[in-house]
């Protein structure tokens, strides 16, 4: 089951999209032209019977409002139908950048996230993104790095091994600058 995330919703649609999308595809399948293909590369080759779909060299996978994966290399084992898109795997490989917007249950604004890293891997079982090789994760928060960065889609949260967080400098001065309101003689928070 999908939690209510509009990336995870995304994702199901996008994997049976990869299967049947475009005129690069299916030459001969009426209104093909007027498809929106998600995807560009330099090469590719898809097995139709095992759902594998193997694109190379300037990998551009654009869901637009919602994602846009750039590597050089991406494999994906995609299922048949949407209703099985939580078997879906799939890995990017070199140079990897990962733009995510979701909109977390229960809140209104979007939020935006960019992902780097040599690796990453996304398995739709427990809809995480596995990131490896200078992971680096960017957010109106601040930027994280790890040796290895976990990033739960559904929970929109990240985990990250022997990691360093650096806060955004903006985030950072108006919540010190709160803080001194609050202390300060005259602030709100004096008596």
């Amino acid at each position: 089951m999908f939690p209510d995330c509009s990336l995870s919703r995304m994702l199901r649609p996008f994997c049976a999209t990869l299967l049947l999308t475009g005129a690069a595809f299916a030459p001969g399948l009426q209104g093909a032209d007027e498809v929106l293909t998600p995807f560009t590369a330099d090469h590719s080759e898809h097995d139709f019977t095992t759902g594998l779909h193997h694109l190379m060299g300037n990998v551009d996978i654009n869901v637009p409002g919602l994602m846009r994966l750039q590597c050089d290399d991406f494999r994906g084992l995609v299922p048949a139908s949407s209703a099985e898109a939580t078997n879906a795997v799939m890995t990017a490989a070199g140079q990897v950048r990962l733009h995510l917007t979701s909109k977390p249950k229960g809140t209104n604004a979007p939020v935006q996230l960019l992902a780097m890293a040599d690796q990453a891997v996304y398995t739709g079982t427990n809809e995480m993104f596995v990131l490896t090789g200078n992971p680096k994760v960017v957010s109106a928060f601040g930027t994280l790095t790890g040796s290895i960065i976990r990033y739960d889609v559904g929970a929109n949260k990240a985990f990250a091994e022997n990691y360093r967080f650096v806060p955004n400098a903006t985030l950072l001065t108006n919540l010190l600058d709160r803080a001194r309101q609050k202390t300060s003689p005259g602030g709100s928070g004096s008596k």
